[in-house]
């Protein structure tokens, strides 16, 4: 029986296995995993490749258990990490060595070393491993994009084959790969459970070209477990033993040959001459959890001597490849499944066209046969189709760059969302005062007007009343001091066109895409934008509702000065005054969480700060007042007149957005204009669409005239309005074009409700999440199955 898991308390995993049957019985079935006779050449140890391993069930069973307190003992770490420090490391302790996607590679620092790293034998004792170079543990964190079935079936081997198919895929450096004894196998219960002794050719992965080969002998685990927390965690364990061949065996028939564990015999007890090898030793343990929320992290934690003399910065960045590639397995696993699509639709193509050939035209004549024959080559169409779609679609998903997230607990999420809310609150006292107890008047003495764009006017508070530091809500909810000098407080006062409907639908982003479509209508300074966590979402009563952690840059890099990067919670919504005016609301406010980031010192970017709010209130005649407040501290050297005037310019973007509305309208009755067919006989250009006359009287001559985006009629220079329009987005860049836009369509979108829009793009993401979660592994419809459920918005 496959051994079960059970978790306990403080993150201690006990083993368990449940005896079913008789000490026979249980030795027949453990017997029956194993191979009984190789035929393969015996090879001396050493010089080659080992032959077969005949194990014991007490051998077996010590070298299970082995890999399982491997296994054990890393999840430990990883729940202590995760649930103790809060994903926090010690910057005296680990120095990152590598970034790679989502991953990020730790080195723990010589101070922190131990003098020989251990390694657990099969009997439970600690050898330690004496390498003449220094030995670090490593450490790889970060998170995963796919499943964790994804991972775990890219990850799966059963055997030579599978490894070396594997290696073409994940790189990993293995030249030769022999399993020596299969001890566990997988199972329907558990399709990912492998366990077995293996030998592996290393080569000298860079170690210089007079450097020798290394080989390892290592017990391999795998399978999926449960926290106790009911997390799925799958694991793959990778851990050096000392499987020698006493003296006497040497020479011996492959299926006489015994073994010694632990007994330091075997490929180490050859001459020195005469070794091809030099044998290194290591402990590696792969956890990769899943989350609540659906997302999988990785925790990957060991250690690698490769004895001899070898330097440390070639043994860790060879060791990184092979750890990083084993990490991301689920394009593996991608592949893997366009090799069975492929079998399986080379195998329907010959069968429908043996049915068509074989089948006489007397048969044929038969409508039920015909039937058939038709099923059978619409099931061929599809299977070809299915194959080519899918095809594309991992090779877009294998290509595609997917940046951190930052996994925060149900607790966390909520008081970073109370903290956005006690900053509109905040605000809205500021409004109020402004609005009831100053009467719309700035005072002159405390606000200097700085600039105005159409009927807003932008103030900087003096230097005189100001304190010398601005200060800064946190999560626990107490103002912190922030040390810059140069940072003074913004207000913009005025009213706005258009409706708060259509401010806020302008305004509202819930994913990059959205943020970079709005950065090219409004300008906002915003660059290398990243939604690290989604705490809440739109909803049919609320589709403006959206609230999230992000992390992005302000601005481009200039000669002396570095660029500034930001991390920020970012909350919009719709609410309520107390004088039952509907108001909108925009708030970005820094905030200071545990991200995998490098070393202060390390960092490219200096971490800005600030605290803004914009408030689009609704007033009784039908207007849209609008009210923003707040600050933001460059940090560092930089003059107040270099940095205030990019926070300007930003802050004016957001605060009018009822054009990024009316575009993003036009960019889904384009789309609604194709799909009903419109453009395939569009109409004649002899006349403008506003009836326009020239200066005789007589229409306009045609030859000037252009096609409306939209509706694709005539438009004359008059009639028509130039309209930004987002038409792709690859990557961090969005493409955009200037679009003629005719004076009727350009007032159909002014007077289309925007709430129909935002809840149209709500669903439209919903499917396409839904469609990306569906997994197609066959050709038959029970392997066509859908993943777990799980929310659009990911909420942590």
């Amino acid at each position: 029986m496959a051994p079960q898991f059970s978790t306990q308390l403080g993150g201690s995993m006990t083993f368990s296995a449940s005896v079913t049957a008789s000490m026979s019985a249980a030795a027949a079935g453990v017997a029956s995993q194993r191979p009984v006779v190789d035929h393969s050449p015996h090879k001396q140890p050493g010089n080659g490749p080992l032959g077969p391993l005949f194990l014991t069930t007490e051998e077996a069973d010590s070298l299970e258990h082995l890999a399982d307190s491997v296994m054990q003992q890393t999840l430990a770490d990883y729940l202590h990490f995760r649930d103790v420090q809060k994903r926090r490391l010690h910057d005296e302790q680990w120095k990152e060595v590598r970034r790679q996607d989502n991953l990020v590679a730790f080195k723990e620092r010589e101070a922190w070393r131990q003098q020989h790293q251990t390694l657990c034998t099969p009997d439970g004792r600690l050898e330690p491993v004496v390498c003449k170079t220094s030995v670090p543990t490593l450490l790889v964190l970060g998170a995963l994009q796919g499943t964790l079935d994804d991972e775990m079936y890219g990850m799966h081997i059963d055997g030579d084959a599978a490894v070396k198919l594997r290696s073409s895929y994940v790189h990993d450096k293995i030249h030769d790969f022999r399993v020596l004894s299969r001890i566990r196998g997988a199972s329907k219960s558990d399709p990912f459970r492998y366990c077995s002794v293996s030998w592996a050719d290393l080569g000298n992965n860079g170690y210089g070209p007079f450097a020798r080969k290394r080989d390892y002998c290592v017990v391999t685990s795998m399978g999926v477990t449960k926290t106790s927390h009911g997390e799925r965690v799958g694991y793959y364990v990778v851990h050096s033993v000392d499987v020698g061949t006493p003296t006497s065996a040497v020479g011996a028939a492959p299926m006489f040959r015994g073994t010694q564990l632990g007994l330091g015999f075997g490929a180490n007890a050859g001459a020195p001459g005469t070794r091809k090898y030099v044998r290194a030793k290591g402990s590696m343990c792969w956890l990769k959890c899943e989350l609540p929320n659906g997302s999988v992290e990785l925790y990957m934690q060991g250690f690698f001597a490769p004895m001899g003399n070898a330097p440390e910065f070639a043994v860790v960045n060879a060791v990184l490849n092979a750890a990083m590639g084993l990490a991301q397995t689920s394009d593996t696993a991608y592949s893997k499944k366009i090799r069975w699509m492929l079998h399986d639709s080379v195998r329907t193509i010959r069968r429908c066209v043996l049915v068509m050939t074989v089948l006489p035209l007397s048969i044929l004549q038969d409508k039920r046969r015909i039937l058939f024959v038709l099923w059978s080559d619409r099931k061929c169409r599809g299977t070809y189709s299915k194959m080519s779609s899918n095809t594309s679609s991992e090779r877009s998903t294998a290509s595609t760059y997917t940046p951190e997230r930052l996994f925060l607990t149900t607790d966390e999420a909520n008081r970073i969302e109370d903290l956005a809310d006690q900053v509109v609150l905040d605000t809205l006292q500021y409004y109020d005062h402004y609005r009831f107890t100053e009467k719309r008047v700035v005072r002159p003495e405390l606000w200097k007007a700085v600039g105005h764009r159409d009927n807003l006017i932008v103030y900087r508070e003096r230097s005189g009343p100001r304190p010398a530091f601005p200060s800064i809500r946190t999560v626990d909810g107490s103002m912190q001091d922030v040390p810059c000098k140069h940072a003074p407080s913004v207000k913009i006062v005025g009213t706005l066109q258009g409706t708060l409907d259509d401010e806020m639908y302008g305004c509202f982003v819930d994913s990059d895409d959205s943020v970079r479509m709005r950065a090219c209508y409004v300008g906002d300074s915003m660059e290398n934008f990243h939604w690290l966590a989604n705490i809440a979402g739109p909803s049919q009563e609320d589709p403006f509702r959206f609230c999230g952690v992000a992390r992005c840059t302000l601005g481009r890099s200039m000669p002396v000065v570095k660029t500034r990067d930001v991390c920020c919670v970012i909350s919009m919504g719709m609410t309520t005054t107390r004088h039952g005016e509907r108001l909108g609301y925009y708030v970005v406010h820094s905030v200071e969480l545990s991200e995998p980031t490098a070393n202060n010192a390390d960092r490219k970017y200096v971490r800005a700060k600030g605290s803004l709010c914009w408030l689009k209130c609704e007033l009784a005649n039908g207007k849209v007042d609008l009210y923003m407040k707040g600050f933001a501290a460059p940090m560092g050297f930089v003059p107040e007149f270099a940095a205030f005037p990019v926070l300007v310019n930003s802050v004016l973007g957001v605060a009018q957005t009822s054009d990024a509305a009316y575009s993003k309208k036009l960019y889904w009755m384009i789309h609604d204009a194709a799909r009903d067919g419109s453009r395939t006989h569009p109409p004649p250009m002899d006349e403008c669409v506003g009836h326009c006359k020239n200066a005789f009287g007589n229409p306009k001559n045609s030859g000037h005239f252009r096609r409306c985006i939209v509706c694709r009629k005539a438009v004359c220079s008059t009639c028509q309005v130039l309209r930004k329009i987002t038409v792709d987005i690859v990557g961090d860049h969005a493409t955009t074009n200037r679009c003629s836009v005719c004076v009727l369509c350009m007032h159909e979108a002014k007077e289309l409700n925007p709430v129909a829009f935002a809840s149209r793009e709500m669903r439209s993401k919903r499917w396409k999440s839904l469609e990306g979660r569906i997994s197609t592994t066959g050709n038959s419809d029970e392997l066509a199955t859908l993943s777990s459920t799980r929310a659009f918005y990911e909420t942590y």
